[in-house]
């Protein structure tokens, strides 16, 4: 019952908002996919892995540490108290889960491949190959188990190939090796224009005042920094399954501003933007391809 719980905890108020960390939908009917007419032969799934914890502590230590200052100087309101135990809950509770997949994420694998079976079980009878590969990312590894896991609770006979590494990061992380795209990521043009479209969407005075006594003593760059660090943890902990929950700190329309600026972002940073000359698009198509040839060899 806890994972459902916790995907519903997000579509209430905020999944619809949190961009890439948003649960994976459920898809009830599938019977649109394809017409009547048309007889399916393969299936070729290209997946992220599932709902994960955070990558790291990198925001909620940036919080942590803006309340804890505010803190020894008395500048804290009940709010700001409350949300920096919160935060130190969530601290303790995430050490040694960074990056990890959670059962959320896992629950969301054995959902796709259930779905899949269910809808093309003509493709899934006697002992029908299956070839399977993942990174060398441990939530990667553990997603692509967790698919395969439901597929051969559903037919033990299916010949299952399975492979994990480094040796396909060209097809799989083509992203981390293209020096030319590593450098757009990191300082491409779009930086400045993602940076002052936040300015413009995300006003952190109405939110620092809930928790500070005084406001004004933060930087106005940290004043962002700990908004968009509270939205990042808000916005996966529907993710990580743990029953805290942080979407109530914001309103609709600080929520859907939120969204904005991280579909800005995805946009501009991996997509097929005007500022980034269609770079992204460009190295994972080839990649795609090549991928694809991998998978029928």
């Amino acid at each position: 019952m806890f994972c459902p719980v916790s995907i519903l905890w997000g579509q209430d108020r905020i999944q619809q908002y949190a961009g890439t960390a948003m649960p994976y939908p459920v898809v009830k009917d599938s019977s649109g996919f394809f017409q009547d007419s048309m007889v399916p032969f393969y299936i070729n799934h290209l997946g992220r892995h599932g709902a994960r914890f955070p990558t790291s502590g990198k925001a909620l230590n940036r919080v942590k540490e803006i309340l804890e200052l505010a803190r020894r100087e008395n500048r804290l309101t009940s709010g700001g108290v409350t949300l920096l135990s919160t935060i130190q809950n969530l601290s303790e509770t995430f050490d040694g889960q960074w990056g990890k997949l959670s059962v959320v994420g896992e629950e969301e694998q054995r959902g796709i491949a259930r779905r899949m079976i269910e809808r093309y079980p003509q493709l899934f009878s006697d002992s029908v190959k299956v070839q399977a590969i993942a990174t060398y990312v441990p939530r990667c590894i553990h997603s692509m188990d967790a698919f395969l896991a439901c597929m051969v609770e559903f037919n033990s006979s299916l010949h299952i190939q399975r492979n994990e590494g480094k040796q396909y990061n060209d097809i799989l992380r083509f992203f981390d090796l293209n020096q030319s795209y590593v450098d757009y990521k990191e300082n491409g043009d779009w930086r400045p224009i993602y940076e002052t479209f936040v300015r413009r969407k995300i006003s952190p005075a109405s939110v620092m005042e809930n928790f500070f006594l005084e406001s004004g003593q933060e930087t106005d760059k940290e004043a962002e920094e700990f908004v968009m660090a509270l939205f990042s943890i808000a916005a996966i902990l529907p993710d990580t399954g743990t029953p805290i929950n942080l979407d109530g700190l914001f309103t609709i329309g600080e929520w859907d501003n939120y969204w904005q600026t991280q579909n800005l972002r995805q946009y501009m940073s991996k997509s097929s933007s005007p500022v980034g000359r269609m770079l992204p698009v460009a190295i994972a198509w080839l990649c795609y391809q090549n991928l694809f040839i991998q998978l029928m060899k």
